[in-house]
């Protein structure tokens, strides 16, 4: 999920064990439905937030529900930055001189899911793409160095 719609997570998005919204920053698919399974650690998480604002689950959204589009934008803009910021200090001080943001998660992810043997279909599945060659597209640096891999395995 991007930033921007964990942030605008309703309690009503929560229904079960999943997550149901709504995409809302895709030009291409804004609007799309989307369904995700939350896992028992994401569960842990949710519920530390119950009960402290009684529309949205995280705090960058905390009572602007009556709040014009703009507002909201503005406010996810503010949000996305100071997180980003705060990645970058955790990073420095860890002495990670790679630059990262919250959309890294995304590419994350899916090289954590391909190093523990998630088929690319499911991976596809659960990022949201439409298209397979976008999730190929994430993964293509990832491949690169899984091909110099296999080659040494076969004839190495």
């Amino acid at each position: 999920m991007r930033f921007s719609d964990i942030c605008r997570l309703r309690w009503e998005n929560i229904v079960n064990d999943e997550i149901i919204y709504t995409m809302q920053k895709s030009r291409t698919r804004a609007g799309a439905k989307r369904t995700l399974p939350l896992v028992p650690k994401a569960i842990s998480i949710v519920e530390k937030y119950q009960g402290k604002d009684p529309i949205y689950v995280f705090p960058p959204l905390y009572g602007m529900d009556n709040r014009s589009l703009e507002d909201i934008e503005h406010q996810l803009y503010i949000a996305n930055n100071a997180t980003n910021r705060s990645l970058r200090i955790v990073c420095e001080k860890a002495d990670i001189k790679k630059w990262v943001n919250m959309h890294m998660a995304k590419h994350s992810f899916a090289d954590f899911a391909v190093k523990n043997n998630t088929g690319l279909l499911m991976i596809s599945k659960l990022l949201g793409h439409t298209k397979l060659s976008t999730t190929q597209h994430y993964l293509k640096d990832f491949y690169q160095k899984e091909k110099t891999d296999e080659m040494n395995r076969l004839f190495g």
